[in-house]
């Protein structure tokens, strides 16, 4: 249930399309993790559990239908029979099968300064907008911290720099 919202929320953030320039970033730091982000991109730290933090595009154009942004999701699995793996095979089949044309079409693992983490690509299609994320798991103790980038399909090449450098930067506070 909670990762069915957790996934419209996600799919809701909608605005207009980001600028392709090369921006400085900033770091950004909660009471639970730290992470840097574009310095044009608007940030909103939201709570501690489910969504709670969100960075969104600069916008750009009138016409745009989209805001480029990367949302974090932080799952407390304490009491439960969840795990990190559990919820990414739930997102898979509720994308798979919730989704209009929802299609994984990558999944594996990493490491970043976090440490090891898996991730899955995936796209959709919302308002008859063709959409591309990128999601990285981490589970540290109970929590499972979800990073997903969001952006139109056809300006994911722009952005995939900027995404890659703000999931990387990730780090959970000790």
């Amino acid at each position: 249930m909670i990762k069915r919202f957790v996934l419209l929320v996600c799919l809701s953030v909608f605005g207009f399309n980001a600028s392709a320039q090369t921006t400085p970033f900033k770091k950004v730091e909660t009471l639970a993790y730290k992470l840097d982000v574009p310095t044009s991109w608007e940030t909103r730290v939201i709570g501690d559990v489910g969504v709670s933090f969100l960075a969104l595009a600069p916008l750009t154009s009138d016409t745009d239908p989209f805001r480029e942004n990367l949302t974090i999701v932080v799952q407390d699995v304490a009491g439960t029979s969840n795990t990190m793996k559990s919820i990414m095979e739930e997102s898979k089949h509720d994308i798979i099968n919730q989704l209009d044309r929802g299609n994984v079409f990558d999944e594996g693992s990493g490491t970043s300064k976090q440490g090891k983490y898996q991730r899955m690509a995936y796209s959709t299609f919302q308002n008859g907008i063709a959409l591309r994320y990128e999601s990285r798991f981490f589970q540290v103790g109970t929590k499972v911290y979800i990073l997903l980038f969001s952006s139109e399909k056809a300006l994911y090449p722009e952005y995939e720099r900027r995404a890659t450098q703000m999931m990387d930067s990730f780090v959970i506070n000790p």
